[in-house]
C-alpha cells in the first residue's frame, strides 16, 4: 500500500481531516442565522455542511481501508499481531489523554472553582463507576458537568473508542463482508440513513463505541481493500470523477441551505455526506499525484494526531476567556474572534508538538502512538 494511489491519497487527507475536526470543535455558540447573520452563515459553510459531517466517516473510513489493507484471512495470529498493534497506537494514547483531562479538571475545580459547574462532580468525588464511565461515556455517571452525552471525558476521543469497538469485531466484521459479497453495506447504510429521522427508537442511535455512523463506514472502507474492486485505480484515478461530484455536492449544499430546520434536513444531509466523502477522497487523490514532499506539509502530517489530541479543551476554552475579558458578542467581532481562536489554537498546538518533537521525542512518541 505504501506506494499506491490510495495511500498517497489518505497522507493527503490526515492533516485537513483534522484541521476540519478543529475547526468543528472551534464553534462555541449556537448560531442563528437571523440573531447572527454573518456568524450562522460561517458556521453553515464551515460546519454544518463540512466539518461537522465530513471527518467523522472520512476517519472511520481511513481506519477500516487501513486495518483490512492486504488481508484475504484474517487468521488468528494476525488478528492478535493487529491488535497488539494497536495497543500501543491506540489504546495507550486513549488512555493517557483522558487521564490528562480528568488531572486538568482536577486541578480546575480545586483551584478555579468556576470550571466546575453546579451540576458536575467533582473528580476528587468520583466513585470507581465515575472512572470507569469517564473513559467510556461520560452520560453513565456523575461525570463532568460540559462532557458531551455519550462521549467520554476527553470528547475528541469518542473516534478513538468506536474505532477500538470495530478493531476488536473485525473477524466477524470481515466474515459478514465476504459472506455477502459486500451486500451487507446495504442494510448498515439504512440503518445509519435512518438515525436521521426524527422519532425513531432509541436504539437506532447506536450505543457509546457502537455507532451506526461508525460501523458502517469502517466496513465500506474494509470492503473496498478485500473486495479486489480497485478502488484506488476505477474511483479515485478516474479524471471525471471530481467533475461529475462536484456539481452533486454544491447542490447538495444548497437545498441543505433551505432545508435548514426541516424534518428532512438531516436524512437529507447523510445521503449528501456520501457524495461529499467520496469528493474529499477524488480531490486528494488529485494533489497526491503531485509532489507533496516539501518539509511543512511533512510536518503537518507528522503533527495530525497530536493537533487532535491537544485541541480539545484549547480550542473551547479561549474563546470564552476572550469574551469574559473583552466583552466581545457583536456578530462580526464573533465571527472574527471564532477564526482568531481557531487560528491561535492550531499554531499553539503545532509549537508544543515542535518543542516535544525537539526535546522530548521519546514522551511525543508514547503519546502519539508513534506518529510524529
Amino acid at each position: 500500500m505504501k506506494n499506491s494511489l490510495l495511500s498517497k491519497t489518505i497522507d493527503t487527507l490526515r492533516f485537513p481531516i483534522m484541521l476540519g475536526v478543529v475547526a468543528e470543535h472551534a464553534f462555541f455558540i449556537p448560531p442563528s442565522v437571523g440573531e447572527y447573520p454573518v456568524y450562522g452563515t460561517t458556521k453553515f459553510f464551515l460546519s454544518d455542511v463540512s466539518t461537522e459531517v465530513l471527518p467523522p466517516p472520512l476517519f472511520f473510513l481511513i481506519s477500516g481501508m487501513l486495518f483490512f489493507w492486504g488481508i484475504e484471512k484474517l487468521s488468528s495470529s494476525v488478528y492478535l499481531q493487529k491488535i497488539k498493534k494497536r495497543f500501543r497506537t491506540v489504546l495507550i494514547p486513549y488512555i493517557f489523554w483522558n487521564l490528562l483531562i480528568l488531572g486538568v479538571l482536577y486541578v480546575g475545580q480545586t483551584f478555579f472553582a468556576d470550571l466546575a459547574g453546579q451540576e458536575a462532580t467533582r473528580v476528587a468525588d468520583y466513585s470507581f463507576k465515575d472512572w470507569l464511565w469517564a473513559f467510556w461515556d461520560t452520560s453513565k455517571g456523575t461525570a463532568y458537568a460540559s462532557a458531551t452525552v455519550g462521549d467520554p471525558v476527553y470528547f475528541p476521543f469518542w473516534f478513538i473508542r468506536d474505532a477500538m469497538v470495530l478493531f476488536l469485531l473485525s473477524p466477524v466484521i470481515l466474515f459478514l463482508l465476504k459472506k455477502t459479497r459486500g451486500w451487507i453495506l446495504l442494510p448498515l447504510c439504512a440503518w445509519w440513513l435512518a438515525a436521521g429521522f426524527e422519532g425513531v427508537p432509541r436504539w437506532v442511535y447506536g450505543v457509546a463505541g457502537f455507532s451506526p455512523r461508525a460501523i458502517f463506514f469502517f466496513c465500506l472502507g474494509a470492503w473496498t481493500v478485500v473486495s479486489g474492486k480497485e478502488f484506488d485505480q476505477k474511483i479515485l484515478g478516474n479524471k471525471n470523477a471530481v467533475y461529475i461530484l462536484l456539481p452533486v455536492v454544491v447542490a447538495g449544499i444548497a437545498a441543505a441551505w433551505f432545508l435548514r430546520g426541516h424534518s428532512l434536513y438531516q436524512p437529507f444531509i447523510r445521503i449528501y455526506t456520501l457524495a461529499a466523502v467520496l469528493l474529499c477522497f477524488c480531490i486528494a487523490a488529485r494533489f497526491s499525484k503531485k509532489e507533496n514532499g516539501s518539509r511543512l506539509w511533512i510536518f503537518l502530517g507528522g503533527a495530525t494526531f497530536f493537533l487532535y489530541a491537544s485541541h480539545g479543551y484549547l480550542v473551547k476554552l479561549l474563546p470564552h476567556i476572550v469574551m469574559q475579558k473583552t466583552g466581545v458578542s457583536g456578530d462580526i467581532q464573533l465571527t472574527v474572534l471564532y477564526f482568531a481562536c481557531l487560528a491561535i489554537s492550531v499554531a499553539l498546538c503545532l509549537a508544543v508538538y515542535w518543542i516535544m518533537k525537539k526535546i522530548t521525542p521519546s514522551l511525543l512518541g508514547v503519546i502519539t502512538g508513534g506518529r510524529c
